[in-house]
This record gives C-alpha cells, structure tokens and sequence, in this order.
C-alpha cells in the first residue's frame, strides 16, 4: 500500500474548502458602538448601541454574565375576580375564562386567549367571556420578562 493522498489535493479543488473559516482579520461589528460599564465587574466597554436599545450590553463578556446575580422572580399576579358558587364543568371553564392570558408575554384580548386556550371560535370564545361575566374585549397578558445581555 503506497502513500495516502486526499482526492482533493489543494483548497481550489477540494468542495468542502467554503467550511474553512475566511483568511484576514475579523469585520468590524456593524452599526454604532457606545461605551458601557460592565454590570458585574465595572470595567468599560464598548456595545452596539442597538443592542442597548433592546436590553442587552451589560456585561462586558460571557462569563460576567454567567456568574452575575440573577434578579428575583416577579411577584404572582393577584386574582383580581372572586371566584362564584359553580359546579361541575363550569367551574372549569370560568378558571379558562378568568385566566386567560394571565402569564402570556402577548397582550391581546381576552377572548382570543380563551380561543388559543379552549381551541374554540371567536364567536364561542366571546359568548363563554359573557356568560361568566368577563369582558371579551378587555386587554390581557403583556406580563414580559427582562432579558439579559
């Protein structure tokens, strides 16, 4: 057995040579840089200024952000309704009715979270906010959670 030699014997022949990182230095982050203090460790650095825009660039690396302090948990949200002397399915479908959309990040109303969560219509997700005395057009959800970096 002779001497191995790949099939593709140099980079302008050999398909696989896209999967090769490019040669020359790294491009430059796009878009304008603005300069932070690290939430962590206080050291000064730079972030895109629409990652600041969305909540993220507090931390000047991975591992600051890993071992940062997480923030507490958001307090449950108080039942604002007294729940009536209901018996059978209808105690059921009066919790669907009274917490629809209570921890969904999406503030819509309140029927079309009854319809996302009973797999019912817009007419019948309607009729069953009115029968258990609920507004089926008041805005629910919209409860969202800080992002980190």
């Amino acid at each position: 057995m002779g001497d191995y030699s790949p099939p593709y014997p140099n980079a302008a022949t050999d398909p696989f040579s896209a999967v090769m990182a490019r040669p020359g230095p790294k491009a430059p982050p796009r878009g304008a840089m603005t300069g932070r203090d690290c939430e962590r460790c206080g050291k000064v650095f730079l972030a895109r200024a629409a990652d600041v825009a969305r909540g993220w660039g507090k931390f000047c690396s991975k591992s600051c952000k890993a071992t940062a302090p997480t923030p507490a948990p958001a307090p449950a949200l108080p039942v604002a309704v007294e729940v009536p002397a209901l018996a059978g399915d209808d105690k059921i479908l009066w919790g669907v009715v009274a917490n629809a959309g209570r921890l969904s990040a999406k503030n819509q109303y309140r029927w079309s979270h009854v319809m996302d969560a009973t797999g019912l219509g817009s007419q019948s997700s309607i009729a069953l906010c009115r029968r258990f005395g609920f507004d089926p057009d008041e805005k629910v959800g919209g409860h969202e959670e800080e992002e980190g970096t």
